[in-house]
């Protein structure tokens, strides 16, 4: 049985709906290209980069303030 949805992820599931529509619809619209030797050498973890520095966001204005992320846009969490 699945729980019921608040309107808060309704609204959320309705948008990432629209939004992938959206990018089928572009897709179909214009040729899209993807150098995948270019990609490979994105580099996308700072893991072990001696240089990177570590950032950390945090809303305030509660009680407690609290990470900003995931909390404040979970679309963009569950982007893929």
């Amino acid at each position: 049985m699945r729980k019921k949805q608040t309107q808060s992820e309704i609204m959320s599931e309705e948008l990432s709906k629209k939004i992938l529509h959206k990018v089928l619809e572009l897709k179909k619209k214009y040729k899209v290209v993807i150098n995948e030797k270019i990609l490979d050498k994105i580099k996308v973890s700072t893991e072990n980069d001696k240089r990177a520095i570590e950032l950390y966001v945090a809303k305030r204005g509660n009680l407690i303030p609290r990470p900003a992320y995931p909390s404040i846009d979970n679309d963009w969490v569950n982007w893929e």
